[in-house]
């Protein structure tokens, strides 16, 4: 994983994708911070460019795959389930990320998109 974020911190793209497509995680996180953290920390803008785009794609995968699956948690157990929030992420019981500080930028853009919709 320590290559993982060395690429990244390089702005060496070919080696981030690359390292994706063999296993690794696009949202690894190490020391406390995600690879988004860490392209944005060294100015590798097309790199975090690339990692929000491989988020979302598996956000959609994710979505698509279980879309026809009874979910084995309800709805109230969902939204009464523990999250750590710091100023920089939110994470679940189990350490994984929900939310990231590198996000923000993006969730920004959403918000003006809601809003100008009147909230649809």
């Amino acid at each position: 994983m320590k290559v993982l974020f060395d690429a990244v911190a390089m702005g060496d793209l070919d080696t981030v994708k690359e390292l994706l497509s063999q296993g690794c995680n696009w949202n690894s996180m190490m020391d406390g911070k995600s690879l988004g953290d860490v392209a944005l920390e060294n100015g590798c803008m097309q790199v975090y460019d690339f990692l929000v785009q491989e988020g979302a794609r598996t956000e959609f995968l994710l979505n698509i795959l279980t879309i026809n699956q009874s979910a084995d948690i309800s709805n109230k157990d969902y939204l009464d389930s523990k999250l750590e929030i710091t100023e920089s992420r939110i994470l679940d019981e189990e350490q994984n990320g929900v939310m990231m500080g590198w996000e923000e930028p993006l969730m920004k853009e959403h918000a003006k998109v809601i809003c100008s919709r009147k909230g649809n």
